[in-house]
């Protein structure tokens, strides 16, 4: 059902032989009905997020009401780098700051200018030492990102859309960077922590780990810098309803609920605990083809058979 605009607001009810449910995840859920609240079991909730304000789980919610099974609920994807842009620092929705940044060399650093972890290692892991500083609250927040110009260069030109938008700042050196008002970090400590990291880098490893080095030598106490900072931020939610390889929903018996159908992130159990980068999209196509095609093919059935499938819900 829905309400009608061009007459006055008119409830107008909508009958289908099927239904296919694309209505996405519950990454921004902060309703009154928060699956957030109800299912995150490491406080994911009280963090941002890369998902939109549409992300409040409505195609979860209607067909757990309707007796569809929900799974994987718990398994929450928390990306460790969204930009926390200058503008709006309190806006709960972050634009993503893609691994490509600490893939070209981009280090990761506390409030107080010390790294405290593997930037290249799992994101799980890199959010859970972020997650750790964040409790500690010992003046480690917020995190920043450090770039020198040959990482930047690196990356390549998008980083000068995220510099036109506010989201990296340039900076001439470090002391300009810790001294800025708005900055206030140790100086001194900034420095060690670099040259400590380009001395680790011709080690070939350092204390965290790390043993890939990109562009580490271009790291120059005294050359330009480009620094944003950012923040762990929700970027999948990997439950939902229960599917079938046909992309039919299933209810609490595992039996399938027929006529009702899921793509996307509004469904659960794909990606098991934690999604691998890309494949969110390749699920859309991949199961969005495989419920329209098995969609078609159950309504042609109701035309033939004069009648639906299922009990009235």
């Amino acid at each position: 059902q829905y309400k009608d605009k061009n007459d006055g607001g008119k409830l107008v009810y909508l009958y289908g032989a099927a239904v296919i449910l694309a209505s996405g995840g519950f990454g921004n859920d902060h309703s009154a009905t928060s699956l957030l609240s109800r299912f995150s079991t490491q406080k994911e909730d009280e963090l941002p997020t890369t998902n939109g304000v549409w992300a409040t789980g409505d195609g979860v919610k209607m067909g757990s009401a309707i007796g569809a099974q929900m799974v994987d609920m718990s398994d929450i994807q928390v990306h460790p780098t969204g930009f926390i842009s200058p503008k709006n620092p309190e806006d709960k929705t972050k634009f993503l700051a893609p691994e490509a940044l600490r893939g070209v060399g981009g280090i990761l650093i506390n409030n107080r200018g010390e790294r405290f972890v593997n930037e290249l290692d799992l994101r799980a892991n890199v959010v859970q030492k972020m997650r750790e500083q964040q409790q500690q609250q010992q003046g480690n927040l917020p995190f920043r990102l450090l770039l020198s110009e040959k990482m930047k260069l690196a990356f390549g030109p998008n980083l000068g859309f995220y510099l036109k938008m506010g989201l990296f700042m340039e900076y001439a050196n470090v002391k300009t960077f810790a001294t800025a008002s708005d900055v206030n970090m140790n100086e001194q400590t900034l420095i060690d922590t670099i040259q400590q990291y380009v001395t680790q880098a011709q080690d070939g490893q350092d204390k965290f780990g790390k043993r890939v080095f990109l562009n580490a030598d271009s790291l120059d106490v005294n050359g330009k810098i480009y620094v944003a900072k950012i923040t762990p931020v929700i970027h999948y939610t990997m439950g939902g309803l229960a599917m079938n390889k046909q992309a039919q929903i299933l209810d609490q018996n595992d039996d399938v609920i027929a006529g009702l159908y899921g793509a996307g992130e509004v469904t659960g159990g794909l990606h098991g605990k934690n999604r691998l980068a890309g494949n969110s999209l390749l699920e859309c196509v991949v199961y969005g083809r495989i419920a329209a095609r098995n969609v078609v093919d159950y309504c042609e059935s109701v035309k033939q058979d004069k009648k639906l499938h299922h009990n009235e819900l």
